[in-house]
C-alpha cells in the first residue's frame, strides 16, 4: 500500500466521528457527524466540516444533511446494507481516486445500515477508469 493510499485510508478511518445527539422537532433522532476532508453527497461536493445527518419523509427513505449554516441536501436511500456485528453509529465512503462519495449510513439502534446510489459525479468517474477503493470510517 503506497503513502497515499495508507494516508487516505487513515483519513478516512478517523473521519465522521459519529456522536449520537437527542432529536429536533421533526425526527426522532439525527447524527452529528464531524467529516475531516471534502465528500460528495447527493452530486454535491462538500467541504469538510460537521453536518447533522437524518431521515425524513413518511417513509423515513429520505436521508438529510443538514450543514452548520442549516442548508439541507437530500438523496434518496437505494436499499438497506447488512450492518457489521458489533458496530455502532458510523459511516462508510466510496472512494474514487482522490474523490470520497458518502455511501452508507449505520445506525447504532437498528439492525440494516441505509445505503445511498451512485450519484451521476460518481457514475462518470467511474466509467472513466479511475480506481474504485471501498473505504469505511468507523466511529466509537
Amino acid at each position: 500500500m503506497n503513502a497515499h493510499k495508507t494516508l487516505a485510508m487513515a483519513a478516512l478511518m478517523a473521519a465522521a466521528m459519529l456522536v449520537f445527539s437527542p432529536a429536533g422537532m421533526a425526527q426522532d433522532r439525527a447524527l452529528k457527524v464531524d467529516i475531516p476532508f471534502e465528500f460528495y453527497f447527493a452530486g454535491k461536493l462538500l467541504p469538510a466540516g460537521t453536518y447533522l445527518l437524518d431521515r425524513t419523509g413518511a417513509s423515513n427513505a429520505l436521508l438529510r444533511l443538514r450543514e452548520e449554516t442549516g442548508r439541507a441536501h437530500y438523496v434518496l436511500t437505494s436499499g438497506s446494507m447488512k450492518k457489521p456485528a458489533g458496530a455502532g453509529n458510523h459511516l462508510t465512503f466510496r472512494r474514487i481516486g482522490d474523490a470520497s462519495f458518502l455511501a452508507g449510513v449505520y445506525w447504532a439502534e437498528e439492525r440494516d445500515g441505509d445505503a445511498l446510489p451512485m450519484s451521476t459525479v460518481e457514475k462518470r468517474i467511474v466509467q472513466a477508469g479511475r480506481v474504485l477503493d471501498a473505504s469505511a470510517a468507523n466511529t466509537k
